[in-house]
């Protein structure tokens, strides 16, 4: 089970540094549209460069997220 601070550092990604600034339907809107391009990405519908700049246009930092991404599927070959 995830706990609050794991959760938290999750969406770290996801939530803009100024996040008290921000309304909550910007936010949720930023997750909808990142989703959206994800599943257009993983369906050939757009280039991995025009997800990544719908992912930026959310407010991602997208170098920290490539990290992440990186580590991810390191770990995940790994596990082979």
């Amino acid at each position: 089970m995830i706990n609050a601070d794991q959760l938290k550092d999750r969406m770290r990604l996801w939530t803009p540094d100024r996040f008290d600034e921000i309304p909550v339907e910007e936010t949720s809107n930023n997750l909808i549209i990142c989703g959206e391009a994800l599943s257009d990405f993983f369906s050939l519908k757009i280039t991995p460069a025009e997800y990544l700049d719908i992912v930026e246009s959310c407010e991602v930092n997208v170098d920290e997220y490539l990290e992440i991404i990186n580590e991810n599927l390191y770990d995940f070959v790994s596990c082979w």
